[in-house]
């Protein structure tokens, strides 16, 4: 699946897999031990706030490996 990255470049990306557990956790705490009262709003509002950062750094993560590659593969 990902045969096109090389090790160089998962450990130039590798700074941002900390922040995207980190938040995973934030919000797997957030789901099981939620210290407030159970809401609709304040749940959902808690959810996209640590759930969205998640999927843009996910994105920019694969797209800057993508980047990597192609200026790696360029240099060649």
């Amino acid at each position: 699946m990902l045969e096109w990255v090389r090790r160089e470049t998962l450990l130039d990306v590798s700074i941002n897999f900390i922040p995207i557990v980190i938040l995973l956790l934030l919000d797997l705490l957030f789901l099981v031990v939620y210290p407030w009262q159970r809401g609709t709003v304040s749940s959902i509002g808690t959810h996209v706030l640590t759930l969205f950062p998640v999927v843009v750094l996910a994105f920019a993560t694969y797209h800057a490996s993508r980047a990597i590659e192609l200026d790696a593969a360029g240099d060649q």
